[in-house]
């Protein structure tokens, strides 16, 4: 991972997300890109020329300018409370509708992970509604990397694969694996299966172990679960094990939807704190 973006409101849950994301810039000897979208900025230009409008857009760009007094008085934190710290941190604010930039900017600008604070991530299903978290997993040519309020940045001991159909290539594995190196995490890929689907659980063991695309990495165990739900499989199985990341394989359909409410209490209170990492599965060829 050579650039890694971090979406900054200047929130308390950002402001989290971008220690994070320093922090594990850090490790890796890698750019940390700070990142904050105008979105009032595009509205104002296109509105006719009127001296209402054009007053407007005068308040506007010095609210820029505010903007970028802020991050660059984080930049200049980030570097005083870690001086030995070898990432490189630059900043960015660009106009307009996060949704609409965000994609392109991935790309111009090369970034192999997105960091991202969510306050409304009290629990899995949250991630997914209408949130600029939601549409960055959705378009984002990267993995994203979401952080709740309350995570702190602490070394990767635990990492939680889910595979949600057997064999599925990730996409995005390269980036999950650089993880895990820089930790020596232990991984553990999970796949959940209904009870209805209890018969095939020896059919699973057997075509899970090993998947060919963990091979190289030694520190690795596959667990087969049976449970009622495979959200609540999943979400289960992070909690026993106190993972310290959930990496989720990305599909277009809401994977949470499903989610009953018998332990959204307890998915509340752990996933308050747990990072989960979104990483897409490799796109079919139509």
């Amino acid at each position: 991972m050579k650039t890694i973006l971090c979406i900054s409101d200047f929130s308390q849950t950002s402001e989290n997300a971008v220690h994070y994301a320093y922090e594990l810039a850090s490790l890796l000897k890698a750019r940390l890109l700070l990142f904050h979208n105008v979105p009032e900025h595009a509205a104002a230009m296109a509105a006719p020329y009127e001296a209402g409008s054009h007053a407007a857009l005068i308040e506007q760009l010095d609210e820029r300018n505010e903007y970028v007094h802020k991050l660059e008085e984080t930049r200049q934190r980030l570097a005083y409370n870690n001086p030995s710290s070898q990432a490189r941190c630059e900043f960015l604010i660009r106009h307009g509708l996060a949704k609409d930039m965000l994609p392109a900017l991935i790309e111009e600008e090369q970034v192999d992970l997105v960091v991202i604070g969510n306050d409304e991530a009290d629990a899995l299903p949250e991630i997914f509604t209408g949130t600029v978290a939601a549409g960055l997993i959705e378009n984002a040519s990267c993995p994203v990397l979401v952080i709740p309020e309350q995570a702190a940045f602490k070394p990767l001991q635990k990492m939680v694969v889910a595979v949600g159909q057997l064999g599925e290539p990730y996409q995005d594995l390269d980036a999950v694996l650089a993880l895990a190196l820089l930790f020596r995490s232990e991984v553990h890929l999970l796949h959940v299966l209904p009870k209805e689907n209890a018969q095939a659980n020896a059919t699973a063991q057997e075509e899970s172990y090993p998947l060919a695309s963990w091979n190289a990495y030694k520190n690795v165990t596959y667990h087969v679960l049976i449970h009622d739900s495979i959200e609540e499989g999943i979400s289960q199985f992070t909690r026993d094990n106190r993972a310290d990341m959930l990496v989720l394989g990305y599909h277009a359909e809401n994977p949470w939807q499903h989610l009953s409410q018998r332990n959204l209490a307890q998915d509340k209170a752990y996933h308050t704190y747990l990072p989960v990492l979104f990483a897409h599965f490799e796109r079919q060829e139509p």
